[in-house]
């Protein structure tokens, strides 16, 4: 069957990704062990190197499976999208974040916070222009076109809701750390759903760049406020503005208002009790926001002509147009036409034992993973005491 083999081929990919990344990590441990550093002491090709690695795999998969390039736009949904849908795509994250607080501060549980503190040696390489194409916008494009263009839209050919679950598990698993798999499973799962509800990957990858450059001006903006906020407890301290400094104090939680205080204080310095404090802290935020974010895609779902698909990947049945009208082809457009869109990728789960989404190959690129994330959160939680072991 046409759909089970190409199901199979994504998962090999998966399965091809995880082991580049693997055999890659290797070599580079391997010449540093030599004294070589391929990316010589810079953060910014360490970045454009990991996404390369797990972007060059997926190209050439497309290329080789798409030989007819407009045909593979097609399906991986390179289409118009309007751009108040844009707007509401982005106003759909401001409603997830809280939900993805949630879901960070509940990976705390069982594992380490990882704030990427080593982002900011970027700020001292390259301007905030290069680092927002670096951190921003190659990733976010990149990462859409493989895990929602090829993974997503290919498991929708034997799967409905099933696809979304799959591919962001997927997405969860390439960060390759404990914390970061837990809100990236849930990101990715909806992103999934933004795809469908608007029928356009741009959606995603707007969204997905707009992410990140917060991030990016987070690093760059970051260090000169604390720097602004050291000099001015240090004049208050001077002068002796006790309600000055107290406030500062109240809101930063120390007196050091360097990088390396800021970003130090992670989760692994926090007990059980403070992190379920957290924990419930984000509970209602994250209630109302993954509410909103439901009537948010529905409501997008339903301009862009799309809500009957969406229902169909969670109840099975094929979608019908609406009463008096026809299913909306290509919102973007604003043409209305007998041959929706969804004709060209099947809504409906095919009959169970005919098309499987889970292959041994997927399986076995899954546990290497795992194993992966167990074996890095040992060594960020024992890694001092292995060192001391080891010498």
């Amino acid at each position: 069957m046409e759909a089970q083999k190409t199901i199979k081929g994504v998962n090999l990919l998966f399965l091809a990704l995880v082991l580049v990344s693997i055999v890659f990590e290797i070599i580079v441990g391997i010449l540093a062990a030599f004294g070589i550093d391929i990316f010589n002491g810079k953060v910014t090709l360490q970045l454009i190197y990991s996404q390369l690695v797990f972007a060059l795999p997926a190209i050439l998969y497309f290329a080789f499976t798409h030989r007819d390039i407009k045909q593979g736009f097609a399906f991986l949904r390179y289409k118009k999208i309007r751009f108040s849908n844009i707007l509401l795509c982005i106003l759909i994250y401001i409603c997830l974040s809280p939900v993805l607080n949630f879901f960070n501060a509940l990976s705390m549980l069982y594992s380490t916070n990882l704030i990427s503190s080593v982002m900011f040696g970027v700020t001292d390489e390259v301007p905030f222009i290069v680092g927002l194409i670096v951190i921003a916008v190659i990733p976010a494009f990149l990462e859409e076109f493989t895990y929602r263009g090829i993974f997503y839209n290919t498991y929708r050919l034997g799967a409905g809701f099933g696809a979304a679950l799959l591919s962001g598990l997927l997405f969860g698993l390439v960060h390759g750390n404990l914390n970061q798999f837990t809100y990236a499973f849930v990101l990715g799962v909806i992103f999934a759903l933004i795809v469908e509800a608007t029928d356009s990957l741009w959606s995603t990858m707007i969204v997905h760049a707009l992410v990140n450059a917060v991030s990016v001006v987070t690093i760059y903006g970051l260090p000169a406020a604390l720097e602004w906020m050291q000099n001015l407890y240090d004049t208050a301290k001077a002068e002796n503005d006790v309600n000055t400094m107290k406030l500062l104090e109240s809101i930063m939680g120390t007196t050091d208002f360097s990088i390396d205080a800021v970003m130090g204080t992670g989760a692994a310095e926090l007990s059980t009790a403070d992190v379920l404090a957290m924990i419930m802290h984000y509970a209602v935020p994250a209630a109302v926001g993954g509410i909103l974010v439901f009537f948010l895609l529905r409501f997008i779902a339903k301009r862009c002509g799309r809500w009957e698909i969406m229902c169909s990947m969670f109840s099975g049945k094929k979608p019908q147009a609406s009463a008096g009208r026809e299913i909306l082809s290509n919102p973007a457009d604003g043409e209305f036409t007998a041959a929706p869109a969804y004709t060209a990728v099947p809504l409906t789960p095919a009959p169970v034992g005919r098309v499987r989404l889970i292959t041994g190959a997927l399986v076995a690129a899954g546990v290497v993973q795992i194993l992966m994330m167990i074996a890095t959160e040992v060594f960020l939680r024992h890694g001092d005491e292995l060192a001391a072991f080891l010498q």
